[in-house]
């Protein structure tokens, strides 16, 4: 049952696609009949990680601390603009009818300590620390049914050690990273929009995090700000979000976002007319716990430049300049792109002929058969990485897979007509 589950489920991603074909012309000689086009190495050369998720200039959060009344409202505020926010509780006296509320709407609790206490105090010991970051995680953990992955400090102290025992039970917290001491600006009674376009545009020139905190609203919570200036605040951050300059979202989505840019190395393949990235280091014991693990990668964009990606969870937005992709490594580690030149200055230009092929069966076991008309020059068969695992070079349309590991792969299928060369894509599944 659970090999059929797993089949049915890689199936599913790993659907058929078939390339618009490709269409070589040359005059006397016969040109080289599966040569790259002459944008791809260029292009591929300038791909790159995205600083932050979907190429904004910088990430913005939204958190507030302790056990507010108000907190209810400010979520609610939060979502007529889309956003989404964190909220770090205190655990001994929490709101549990509100924080499940909020928590089904999207918006993020953390975890804020047993007692609110001072975690550089003299005065606690390693112990006491343990007990009441512990605690907190598991009571919120519990009442609410949800993980709780980010934690915030108290008062903004904490010491080494707290450091250390924060990581043990958290994967992100506020007022740093792994990487980074986070800055942060406190949304308060005395606040000034001034000063937090000044925060944020320093912020987003630095290319660093932004952490916009507070308590509460409306006189409830410590020094807390009113509910007209949050909503001026989110008016200015609307703008910088419609210029793409902001990225808003979570703490854990922002701060896990910042971790994977400095972990991840992107590892390039090219294969005629394909790219091939790999995303190394991912570590997935590290972030079993999120729901999701974002990444981005911009590709410049051309005009006479044809873009696809055949990773089918990944998302794709064009900008004047660019393309950006953004994949969930908890479901691929690996990007496929063809990108091929419309432009009259190569060898190739797209060609609309019928060169449609299938294989079947598709989960294959042992072999694989490829159905249709045409003849075939030659088959190759790729992993997802673009590493290339099977080269046949004659007609026979019966490939044996048997000793392909189990996974998803890409088939390419090529056949030439003359001066015309042709090549058809398809993903299939070894189980």
């Amino acid at each position: 049952m659970r090999s059929s589950f797993y089949s049915i489920i890689v199936l599913n991603i790993c659907i058929y696609i078939a390339s618009g074909s490709v269409m070589a012309q040359n005059g006397k000689e016969k040109p080289s009949l599966y040569k790259a086009n002459s944008a791809l190495s260029t292009i591929s050369e300038s791909i790159e990680i995205c600083k932050w998720k979907n190429d904004a200039r910088t990430c913005i959060n939204f958190s507030f601390d302790d056990n507010n009344h108000t907190h209810r409202k400010i979520s609610q505020i939060l979502d007529q603009y889309g956003y989404k926010g964190s909220f770090f509780e205190i655990a001994s006296y929490m709101n549990i009818d509100s924080l499940k509320d909020i928590s089904s709407r999207g918006h993020e609790i953390g975890n804020h300590t047993f007692t609110h206490a001072d975690l550089k105090s003299n005065s606690i010991d390693s112990t006491e620390i343990d007990f009441e970051i512990r605690m907190s995680k598991e009571l919120i953990e519990n009442m609410l049914g949800i993980k709780c992955l980010s934690f915030s400090d108290p008062l903004h102290s904490y010491s080494p050690q707290s450091k250390k025992i924060v990581f043990k039970y958290h994967n992100f917290d506020r007022d740093y990273s792994e990487y980074f001491n986070h800055d942060f600006y406190e949304l308060t009674s005395t606040s000034t929009i001034n000063e937090v376009i000044s925060f944020i545009e320093n912020k987003i020139n630095n290319r660093e995090i932004i952490l916009l905190s507070g308590h509460g609203i409306d006189g409830e919570g410590y020094e807390s700000t009113t509910q007209s200036f949050l909503i001026q605040t989110l008016n200015l951050v609307k703008g910088y979000e419609q210029n793409n300059d902001l990225w808003v979202t979570t703490l854990k989505e922002g701060v896990l976002y910042e971790n994977l840019y400095n972990e991840l190395a992107l590892e390039k393949e090219i294969s005629e007319d394909t790219v091939y990235l790999h995303f190394k280091n991912f570590n997935k014991n590290k972030y079993r716990d999120t729901e999701k693990s974002s990444i981005s990668v911009a590709v410049p964009y051309s005009v006479d430049v044809d873009l696809k990606c055949l990773t089918d969870s990944a998302e794709i937005k064009k900008f004047s300049d660019k393309y950006v992709i953004t994949t969930d490594l908890k479901r691929d580690t690996s990007l496929i792109l063809v990108i091929k030149s419309l432009g009259p200055t190569t060898d190739y230009s797209l060609n609309k002929s019928n060169t449609e092929f299938s294989v079947s069966p598709n989960p294959a076991i042992d072999f694989l058969n490829i159905s249709g008309e045409q003849n075939i020059t030659s088959v190759e068969i790729y992993d997802l990485k673009g590493q290339l695992i099977l080269n046949q070079t004659n007609n026979n349309k019966k490939i044996n897979v048997s000793s392909l590991k189990k996974g998803c792969y890409l088939l390419k299928i090529k056949q030439e007509t003359g001066n015309v060369g042709y090549v058809t894509r398809i993903k299939f599944l070894k189980k």
